[in-house]
């Protein structure tokens, strides 16, 4: 019998910095658990141009989308500390980065 999207767990199909997650290999209920325990905590992704983003984790829907909420844009990886570029930061509110785009998620704890 086919179920509903609405249905499924959590983590089926989720790639969160690459790395796809299955039912098989996390219990979806201890996996809800610990994104839940994540979410509203200091968050930095890596975009897969280099760039970086920190925020405040609002969500992480099953295909590994991150949103951060008052996010801004701190550096891009890999330029010199003394960079022009690496000064300043850019206020950009809630964003949401595809799934696909983010290369990796950091969580402060």
């Amino acid at each position: 019998e086919a179920t509903r999207r609405d249905e499924r767990p959590l983590v089926e199909g989720t790639r969160v910095g690459g790395m796809a997650a299955s039912s098989d290999a996390i219990p979806a209920g201890s996996a809800r658990a610990e994104m839940q325990a994540l979410m509203g905590k200091r968050a930095r992704v890596t975009v897969s141009d280099g760039r970086v983003v920190e925020g405040e984790l609002y969500c992480i829907d099953r295909d590994g989308n991150i949103v951060l909420r008052g996010a801004e844009t701190c550096k891009r990886e890999g330029l010199p500390s003394e960079s022009s570029s690496d000064k300043a930061s850019r206020w950009l509110g809630i964003i949401m980065v595809p799934g696909a785009h983010a290369s990796k998620l950091e969580v402060s704890a």
